[in-house]
């Protein structure tokens, strides 16, 4: 680490020119008051003397002034030392950052004499800290959005180049496959962008009266189908319930909430339930599947996590739903949660506040 001598210089020539100066007055007020007083009795041989005594005295307390020099020096080195280390420690991890060497927060000098430059290492090093996680977050991000996409598009180009090598034959039902796996794609990239808007707070929202049961009725209308389909039930319990919101940010939402429970909840009975307090409305969907294991709950909402790798894959899904749900809630300033019994289902539970309702009509 390189030291930092002109900080410390100034602080220690500093320190001796106060020094100095505060001599220098001092000698030469007390020479003043006994030159001034000789003038004023020149007949008083005391007086005389006391001139004389004077100056003498005045030499040994410039002797004793340069001994004060020096020590004011020595002190302020000292100060110097103690105040400057700490910054050294900051600018050597500084450089190191600004080089992109390291990350690690390693500005600790082994003394923080005050509690100034103490909580500017605690602050430096928690930015550092912070940097380091973010990069590394964004590079496992980077490496997980990779894989992501690399499975569908390996299967278009293969089917593609399958139809010019005529190794597969072109027929709707192909090409209803390779839309399929295009449509994924866009779900993807689309999840992708509402996690990223929601992360820089630049998520924009249509903000409007919205009624929860309306809006659930219309969405488990659109996906009952699909839910027939796999064998399951889909039900709604609904009642009106006017909340702020931003009505296609909460039907994508609900749906990426049902579309989990069509591929993880096993066969059964999915409900959407719609509830209202005085400040909050409630919407929930309960599934009767064997429940998410405890140790995924807490992970639940971080991207690309799933539950089961391997039955996840071979579903479908992307591990971004929940990530999207939860970032949607966090733009309204509402909340999700997981109420989960392991064998008898799990329910996620989204919390919208009502309190605006009158600022959003105006």
């Amino acid at each position: 680490m390189t030291p930092l001598p002109g900080l410390r210089r100034r602080i220690a020539l500093a320190m001796a020119g106060v020094t100095a100066l505060a001599l220098i007055v001092m000698i030469g007020g007390l020479i003043l008051f006994q030159i001034g007083m000789a003038h004023i009795f020149p007949g008083n041989l005391s007086n005389q003397q006391n001139l004389h005594m004077s100056v003498g005295e005045g030499l040994a307390m410039i002797l004793f002034g340069i001994i004060g020099l020096g020590g004011a020096a020595y002190a302020g080195d000292r100060l110097a030392r103690r105040i400057s280390r700490p910054v050294e420690a900051v600018a050597g991890a500084a450089r190191r950052l600004a080089e992109k060497s390291t990350f690690s927060p390693e500005a600790i000098p082994e003394d923080c004499a005050f509690e100034e430059t103490a909580q500017l290492v605690h602050d430096f090093n928690e930015m550092a800290r912070r940097i380091d996680q973010g990069i590394n977050e964004t590079r496992i991000l980077n490496l997980a959005i990779a894989h992501e996409l690399r499975t569908p598009l390996t299967i278009v180009r293969g089917r593609l180049q399958g139809f010019i090598d005529g190794v597969f034959t072109p027929n709707d039902a192909a090409f209803r496959a390779l839309i399929g796996q295009v449509e994924g794609l866009a779900r993807t990239a689309d999840d992708l962008r509402t996690i990223s808007l929601a992360a820089a707070d630049r998520l924009e929202l249509s903000i409007t009266t919205v009624d929860l049961g309306a809006e659930a009725a219309s969405v488990v209308d659109l996906m009952r189908p699909d839910f027939a389909d796999v064998g399951m039930t889909l039900d709604l319990d609904a009642s009106t319930c006017l909340v702020p919101a931003d009505a296609q940010r909460i039907r994508q939402a609900l749906i990426a909430l049902l579309d989990n429970a069509r591929r993880y909840a096993g066969k059964g009975r999915v409900v959407v339930q719609i509830r209202s307090t005085r400040e909050t409305g409630i919407l929930r969907v309960k599934d009767e599947g064997p429940g998410i294991p405890p140790e995924f709950v807490s992970r639940a909402f971080t991207l690309f996590e799933r539950g089961e790798e391997s039955r996840s894959r071979s579903s479908g899904g992307s591990g971004l739903g929940l990530s999207v749900v939860e970032a949607i809630m966090a733009a309204h300033g509402g909340a999700v949660r997981i109420d989960n019994e392991v064998g008898f289902g799990a329910t996620f539970e989204l919390s919208l506040p009502r309190r605006t309702i009158a600022d959003a009509t105006d």
